[in-house]
């Protein structure tokens, strides 16, 4: 990525579990070499738990060319499930 160029962070919260292969497939897929996966809970209503339960998700964070940045968001979507 050039610095010269502006650019989009897109920030996913995924099933925990999903951010590592999809970091993975990013690279092989469409280039993007770097991401940042953390892992972070919360209290949230998925499906099959009852509020207030813990919830355990990862987020991914990447930094991408402006151009690029629906592209990769869709990319994104489309994989996580």
């Amino acid at each position: 990525m050039d610095q010269n160029v502006n650019s989009k962070l897109i920030t996913s919260v995924l099933p925990n579990g999903t951010g590592i292969p999809l970091v993975k497939l990013l690279k092989e897929e469409t280039g993007i070499s770097t991401g940042n996966v953390s892992n972070s809970r919360g209290t949230g209503t998925p499906a099959g738990n009852d509020f207030g339960d813990w919830v355990e998700v990862d987020v991914l964070e990447v930094v991408v060319d402006t151009d690029r940045a629906d592209e990769i968001f869709s990319f994104i979507y489309e994989k996580s499930g």
